[in-house]
């Protein structure tokens, strides 16, 4: 069984298999009234994000108050629902050679905890569900230069 999900999954994604067994013959010689026939369907699991922006890049002399910088859509087909991690690399700091930068963000709503990394367990829902990140970065008399973090969103099933 193993083997034909492997091949269903690299054949066609979202392909569904029919498998048809016969347990018996047909017209036997022990004179059978009767077959069965197993249909086995088999729908690859699947868990995707998708993202709309993947940079953004703010005037750091102006407030950043509630921005959305990206939209992302999380989808998973995962009965036992799914687990989002957002994370900062540089733990909720804008860095650069000249110092650093705390910033907050939200997702979907949510306040992140971008310092440790925030898991969000959601439930299997019908459909892609699109939600905003957003950040919000204070305003202050910043030493000039290039300030950067990455954040990463990922996806897995439960």
């Amino acid at each position: 069984m193993r083997a034909i999900q492997a091949a269903l999954s690299a054949a066609a994604h979202c392909a569904v298999l029919a498998l048809i067994g016969f347990q018996g013959p047909a017209h036997g010689a022990d004179g059978a009234r009767s077959v069965d026939i197993e249909i086995v369907g088999i729908v690859p699991e699947s868990c995707n994000i998708a993202l709309d922006n993947s940079r953004v890049v703010f005037d750091l002399s102006k407030s950043v108050q509630q921005v959305r910088i990206a939209t992302i859509t999380e989808s998973c087909n995962r009965s036992a629902g799914y687990v989002v991690t957002v994370r900062s690399s540089q733990n909720g700091m804008l860095s650069s050679s000249a110092g650093g930068i705390g910033y907050s963000a939200t997702y979907g709503g949510e306040p992140v905890d971008l310092a440790g990394g925030a898991v969000i367990e959601r439930d299997t829902q019908n459909g892609p569900q699109p939600r905003d990140l957003l950040v919000t970065i204070p305003q202050g008399n910043y030493a000039g230069g290039v300030y950067r973090d990455v954040i990463t969103v990922e996806i897995s099933a439960q």
